[in-house]
């Protein structure tokens, strides 16, 4: 079991301690630590080789001012402007450590326990979720969304045949999906969209490191989905496909995002359960919010759905699948 030996050397076990020179694998350097250092410090933790590295230097300087800090030697601007009436920093009497920065501390020890015990993993199978603007031009964007919002409440209005299939399926709701599927065939905003998902659909495959020879993406099935108050779309996915993904056209504030789920789920068998505040790649779960304008793409495989609409305001989506053909 680790244990804390003092600020400058990191308890392995009962019996021997590592200089945290050697965990970082360079010298402890001198520099300064604020606040909003700290945070950042605490919170951009990435599992890629430089940004670990760069980390792991930060950590560094910010131990040795720590300990500076400790021996009463000196204090954080920060600290000195937040605690009125202490004693000026050059003073001889040493200084009681302000409460953010014991907690700053502790985390500083669970960060590098994490750097050094990371070193030793690599991550494989990862599950790739695409998210980024339909449009880059933030007006073009919007005039194209209340282009296509206006479509689709001329659609719920015509569509006798998804009216019905909703009220059997979709409770609450309106979809085109039992009726209207391949909007993008028939002109107008939809074949604009095609158009502009194509472009994200092939940046997503690249990231997938996918062959697609002489064949390619193509855009089989268009949807809409209309979610008034509680409207729910539970948890399945897309067979027959091999991307799908849903545009957002309407999302009022605090409506209901894209939870998605683990796929190994019905893998773990007798794994223990989770901490209470796991890492984000190790939750079981992951929610998208909703955010108007924006397009997520998926491999179909993936399972997610739509938790009950919250708000009164109705939350409009279009939904599509990508095939390789």
């Amino acid at each position: 079991m680790q244990r804390r030996n003092d600020w400058g050397e990191l308890g392995v076990d009962s019996k021997a301690t590592v200089p945290v020179e050697r965990c970082l694998g360079r010298p402890l350097g001198a520099g300064g630590l604020s606040q909003s250092d700290s945070h950042h410090l605490v919170e951009s933790v990435a599992l890629r080789p430089m940004a670990a590295r760069a980390a792991a230097q930060r950590l560094g300087r910010a131990w040795r001012r720590f300990g500076r800090f400790r021996a009463g030697r000196t204090l954080p601007p920060d600290a000195r402007s937040a605690r009125a009436g202490c004693r000026s920093a050059t003073s001889a009497t040493p200084l009681p450590q302000p409460g953010w920065a014991v907690a700053i501390h502790r985390a500083c020890v669970r960060f590098l326990r994490y750097l050094t015990s990371m070193a030793a993993l690599k991550s494989w199978f990862p599950t790739q979720i695409y998210h980024a603007p339909l449009l880059r031009a933030a007006a073009a964007g919007a005039r194209f969304r209340r282009e296509l919002e206006r479509e689709c409440h001329q659609y719920r209005e015509l569509d006798d045949a998804g009216r019905k299939w909703s009220k059997r399926n979709y409770p609450g709701g309106y979809t085109s999906y039992g009726s209207l599927d391949k909007l993008h065939r028939l002109g107008g905003g939809f074949a604009d969209l095609e158009r502009h998902l194509q472009r994200h659909a092939r940046t997503f495959s690249r990231a997938l490191d996918w062959d697609l020879g002489q064949a390619g993406l193509v855009l089989t099935d268009c949807w809409i989905n209309i979610m008034p108050h509680r409207t729910v779309h539970s948890l399945h996915l897309h067979p027959n496909s091999v991307i799908s993904g849903t545009y957002y056209v309407a999302t009022p504030r605090n409506c209901a995002g894209l939870k998605f789920e683990d796929p190994r789920l019905s893998r773990f068998m007798a794994a223990p359960p989770r901490g209470e505040s796991p890492r984000r790649e190790n939750q079981a779960h992951i929610t998208y919010p909703a955010e108007a304008g924006t397009v997520i793409l998926f491999e179909s495989w993936l399972r997610h759905e739509v938790p009950p609409n919250p708000v009164a305001a109705e939350r409009i989506s279009v939904s599509f699948n990508f095939a390789w053909a």
